[in-house]
């Protein structure tokens, strides 16, 4: 019990003095891990992702995969600078970055990625995820979360242990609509302001960008929008993404 309470003190404490600000969108996020565990945690993610999924052989799409993929992260500055990126044989249309920079691409990426530009806006929006650390913010925001459950409960135990599990129950429910949904959905449009922006100093038709979605959207026309999911609507998302680029090429101007 009184392990709990400390770390939850502790977690205060720290949330008030470890700040991270995202790059281009200036958003301001936890960071409870150091650096160099954020990086540790995320190889360790990537290799047992690893492990479990079978590469695939496909070498012009391998090659594919690593010429965008370091030609997007050739004028990233910072502390991840051992990009890999790994593609896999697995159907569904996904990809993942893992904090540190180790990149997971499923196959089926191929399936809406027509070309090198096409392919570049999914892997510049996982490199975002990557560069604003959030991986780090997530782990920092559970922990919080997680230690303010636990204090909750053995209080509510005291007052009346019938109560613990509605307790709960209510907890994470409102938790999950008010703090974890809508940091997931911030956490996406980060990514996707920033991985356009990535593709534009990389030289890419951020057009092309618009006629991935455009696939990805028809890919998944059987799938519905889940209300207060961790993601935006696809409209919505295509709907912020135009403004973005049309916002960078004025910027241009």
């Amino acid at each position: 019990m009184k392990g709990t309470l400390y770390f939850v003190c502790i977690s205060m404490i720290l949330s008030g003095c470890s700040k991270f600000q995202t790059p281009i969108t200036k958003r301001t996020q936890m960071m409870l891990l150091s650096k160099e565990s954020e990086v540790k945690l995320g190889e360790e993610e990537f290799h047992n992702l690893k492990r479990k999924s079978q590469v695939c052989k496909d070498m012009e799409k391998c090659e594919a995969i690593n010429r965008v993929g370091n030609k997007l992260v050739s004028n990233i500055r910072g502390d991840f600078n051992k990009w890999e990126f790994l593609l896999i044989e697995n159907d569904a249309i996904n990809a993942v970055c893992f904090s540190g920079g180790k990149v997971i691409i499923n196959s089926g990426v191929f399936k809406v990625a027509k070309n090198d530009d096409q392919l570049a806006t999914i892997l510049s929006h996982e490199i975002a995820h990557a560069i604003s650390r959030h991986g780090n913010a997530r782990v920092s925001r559970a922990r919080v979360l997680n230690g303010f459950e636990a204090a909750g409960s053995i209080i509510t135990g005291l007052l009346n242990p019938a109560f613990i599990i509605p307790f709960i129950i209510t907890y994470e429910n409102v938790t999950k609509q008010k703090v974890t949904n809508p940091a997931s959905r911030a956490e996406e449009l980060d990514a996707d302001i920033i991985g356009l922006n990535l593709m534009y100093k990389a030289g890419y038709n951020l057009d092309e960008a618009i006629t991935f979605w455009d696939n990805l959207i028809h890919a998944n026309a059987h799938k519905r929008h889940i209300k207060n999911s961790t993601h935006l609507s696809y409209d919505k998302r295509l709907k912020r993404i135009k403004k973005t680029i049309d916002s960078i090429k004025q910027s241009d101007s």
